[in-house]
């Protein structure tokens, strides 16, 4: 279920290459620090240098990128699968473990929920009340449990889930730190499937 059999992707940053700073700008600002922070940092007047601290030190990653099916609306059988997926990657020495788009609980490719303009059918309802039900929040119980799971492997984990807030859902993916600390979400700008209609 991890690419390769083995994980086996690695990243090297270009010869130690400094990261342009408006990338290195964007880091910074998604982590909720503001840019003056980064510029005063020794590192932000001159690039991000491997070593620098915003950057790993090592300038090989071990990357698993995990190639497994979601359980379609079952979060804790996803969660459970996301659990024990990344305690595999990181036995094979892996640093990062990237899970698919949507990966908790799935994404409703080719489901309608019974939708026609200006109706919407009762199967098609109980379809769309299953994957409400199914999706996450973040954060909630199950972030935690995510967290808690890249902290015992001591990886960065970046999983796609489908999150529900105020009765609509997104897909998003999120980013935990070996810490476990969730350290931030990327919501699509577009709706996963028609429950905005």
């Amino acid at each position: 279920e991890i690419a390769g059999g083995a994980v086996g992707v690695d990243v090297v940053a270009q010869g130690g290459a400094p990261l342009p700073d408006r990338l290195a700008e964007d880091r910074f600002d998604r982590l909720g620090q503001p840019l003056e922070a980064f510029r005063a940092h020794p590192a932000g007047r001159r690039g991000c240098p491997v070593g620098s601290g915003l950057i790993a030190k090592s300038a090989k990653v071990r990357v698993a990128v995990v190639q497994a099916g979601s359980v379609p609306f079952d979060t804790e059988a996803c969660v459970d699968k996301a659990v024990r997926l990344t305690a595999d990657a990181a036995a094979t020495g892996a640093k990062v473990v990237l899970f698919p788009e949507a990966f908790i609980a799935g994404y409703p490719k080719g489901l309608s929920y019974g939708l026609v303009v200006g109706a919407r059918d009762p199967v098609g309802r109980e379809e769309f009340r299953l994957y409400l039900d199914a999706a996450i929040e973040v954060p909630g119980v199950h972030t935690l449990r995510l967290g808690e799971a890249a902290a015992a492997a001591g990886v960065y984990l970046v999983i796609g889930v489908i999150e529900r807030e105020l009765g609509t859902c997104y897909c998003t993916v999120l980013f935990f730190g070996p810490d476990g600390s969730l350290l931030g979400k990327h919501r699509k700008l577009m709706p996963t499937a028609l429950e905005r209609m």
